[in-house]
């Protein structure tokens, strides 16, 4: 097993690619902490894995997470930052400010928040490993969600930024970068099925991942496999980019 004892903290990993990624982990040996915005862990993962309720644009409630975790299991390891929301779709004339801050607070703020926590302590024992969730949409953008461009354009310059100053701590930090996925952000999103399968049938493989296939790339990352790949990110999109 790849990840026997190692020591997982998970933000948003109580659903979609988080989730999945918390069952790959697992069945690879490691513990896991998750941290999300839900009372409990849900029920396929009640009793394997050690659960606090956070919301990840709070600044001392993360860096109180991470402490936890440490004192929990008495390290950590590896850091997933999969906390995200997608936000509201609009014209970049119009889009609402409130609406904006949102999602920027969530996938930008609540992956730096978790990051800086976890350097922290990365930088005393020399080792660790950052993998963030950041997206297609970190190089290519949708008409009608800025906000969510930005934040991951944002992920990836804080991921590539935070690489670059720990690896000679012996630290490495990526991000993965996931095109169209079932997860329930995805398919609860308000679409047209005519505009669902018309981006499908733009994706070169003619499908959308699924969830395990985004957590096999973040448990690649996170492991020795990848022991010399820090600052990337990492494309799982179907052939999407290449367009």
């Amino acid at each position: 097993m790849r990840f026997q004892n190692k020591i997982v903290l998970l933000t948003g990993g109580n659903s979609g690619i988080g989730k999945a990624t918390a069952l790959a982990f697992l069945a690879e040996g490691a513990r896991v902490m998750i941290a999300d915005l839900a009372q409990t862990a849900g029920a396929d993962l009640q009793e394997k894995v050690a659960y606090r309720q956070v919301d990840v644009t709070q600044k001392t409630a993360v860096k109180k997470l991470v402490q936890e975790t440490i004192q929990h299991f008495g390290t950590l390891d590896i850091l997933v930052n999969s906390a995200g929301i997608s936000g509201t779709r609009a014209r970049a004339d119009a889009y609402p400010e409130a609406d904006f801050d949102a999602v920027m607070n969530v996938n930008v703020k609540g992956t730096l928040f978790a990051m800086q926590a976890a350097l922290v302590y990365f930088r005393e024992q020399r080792r660790g490993t950052i993998v963030n969730i950041a997206s297609m949409a970190g190089h290519i953008v949708m008409a009608g969600h800025l906000a969510y461009a930005a934040s991951k354009h944002a992920v990836l310059g804080i991921t590539k930024a935070a690489a670059l100053e720990f690896a000679r701590l012996g630290v490495r930090i990526n991000a993965v970068c996931p095109a169209f996925t079932h997860t329930p952000m995805f398919d609860e999103l308000e679409m047209e099925e005519a505009i669902r399968e018309g981006l499908r049938q733009a994706t070169p493989m003619k499908r959308f991942a699924d969830p395990k296939e985004i957590a096999a790339s973040i448990l690649f990352l996170a492991s020795d496999e990848a022991s010399y790949i820090t600052g990337t990110g990492l494309m799982v999109d179907g052939g999407m980019i290449l367009q």
